[in-house]
């Protein structure tokens, strides 16, 4: 192996380096068999870098999309609601595409999806900004269902740091979408830039996915057709679902509320946006540590505790106001990435193999999304006729609904057979 392979393959922690000892014909077989894991590790994190920027560059430059495209709120309010729809509605026909044209063309094809999209959005057309955002949407929705599977695949006994740092990954590429759109829309005086600098991403990806194998998966695909359907008359299966449906819900309704809640509460508009992000930077913190504090825990059932009461505990905080709402979004931001992360190494700590692990991601994050869609507006209806400590109480059910389904998924047996 190449140092630089070498480097690639260690900074992310997997795997185990072939013994000398062997003699040269394992060493060759060895040598490729890494080269190819490494190739296909780093093309997955490739992809974990296109799947949360492209959506959440568009909202912090409004001013300069509303000009380009002639926009209403209105409709700019719905341009930001596709992905998430999307993100639920194309989760669930991810496994059925999988099992018929195979894994890895299910995965070319997300991606795409997200360069036609992304072409599609540079473009001047209200229409295919539209379009292009669907299909954005759609391409990421395949990839949130699938990347899991194929890192559990790559990285066999490293899943629970795997599902860290992809969340990181993932959550990193949400964050950067966030801090640098507008200061780039602005300094372009344009849409294109905001919308075309996920290519650098997307199609380095597309272009060395060719060579990544995945083989094995397509072929255990095909040949558990309807196991879907099996998986969710399972009460054990609708925990994960549940936990997964409830975070998902949580950290949208977050993002949507809070800062207006916080401006109503004597906050600027600008530091009650800081307030947010500061909420979203330490979900990146708690999902990198999940797999340290799961081992430092010595269980399951002891983390899903302790992040369910932290959460609460950060809900407490904002209630209270003031400065306390800076060690709440802390004490809720660090469960909030450690809760994703959880739902992923359970899905693949308990499934039974590839097929039925990509089965239980798509009905959980399909679930999840469209609950994400619904929670915004559950709340907006608490707090417009009840304010804010009414509606922080369906933070507080949602919540206390997800430790109960974590500590339900959290047995000792394989809960998805």
């Amino acid at each position: 192996m190449r140092p630089a392979e070498k480097r690639a393959f260690l900074l992310f922690g997997f795997g185990k380096f072939p013994s000398p000892s062997f003699g040269p014909a394992f060493m060759t077989d060895s040598r490729r068999s890494t080269t190819t894991s490494a190739l296909a590790l780093c093309t997955l994190f490739l992809m974990a870098f296109a799947m949360r920027g492209p959506v959440t560059s568009v909202g912090p430059a409004a001013d300069v999309v509303l000009r380009d495209f002639g926009l209403s709120y209105q409709a700019f309010g719905v341009l930001n609601a596709l992905p998430v729809l999307a993100f639920g509605l194309f989760s669930f026909p991810a496994v059925t595409l999988s099992e018929r044209i195979g894994m890895h063309k299910t995965i070319a094809a997300a991606l795409g999806l997200l360069l036609l999209g992304t072409l599609c959005r540079v473009t001047e057309s209200m229409a295919l900004l539209f379009a292009g955002t669907v299909f954005v949407g759609a391409g990421i929705a395949f990839l949130n269902v699938l990347v899991p599977v194929l890192l559990k695949a790559q990285a066999p006994d490293k899943a629970a740091r795997a599902m860290g740092l992809y969340t990181v990954v993932v959550g990193l590429s949400g964050t950067i979408g966030t801090w640098t759109s507008a200061p780039l829309a602005h300094l372009a005086d344009s849409h294109i830039a905001v919308m075309a600098v996920w290519l650098a991403f997307i199609v380095p990806a597309l272009c060395l996915w060719p060579r990544v194998k995945t083989d094995d998966a397509a072929k255990a695909a095909a040949a558990d057709k309807g196991g879907m359907v099996r998986l969710i008359k399972t009460g054990a299966a609708w925990a994960v679902i549940l936990t997964m449906g409830m975070q998902s819900l949580t950290v949208y309704t977050t993002c949507a509320w809070l800062p207006t809640a916080l401006t109503e509460r004597g906050f600027t508009t600008s530091a009650a946006g800081l307030a947010v992000a500061f909420f979203l930077f330490c979900s990146l913190p708690g999902s990198l540590w999940l797999d340290a504090i799961i081992r430092r825990l010595g269980s399951l059932k002891r983390t899903a505790v302790l992040m369910t009461v932290m959460f609460l505990a950060g809900i407490a905080c904002w209630q209270a106001g003031g400065w306390w709402v800076w060690p709440g979004c802390f004490l809720a931001g660090i469960p909030q990435g450690g809760m994703f992360t959880f739902a992923l190494i359970v899905m693949a700590m308990k499934s039974h193999g590839p097929v039925q692990m990509a089965q239980i991601s798509a009905v959980s994050q399909g679930v999840g999304y469209l609950a994400a869609g619904l929670g915004p507006w559950i709340f907006s209806v608490l707090y417009t006729y009840s304010g804010f400590f009414a509606a922080s109480l369906s933070l507080v059910a949602a919540v206390l609904v997800w430790g109960i389904a974590a500590l339900s998924a959290s047995g000792p047996a394989r809960v998805f057979r």
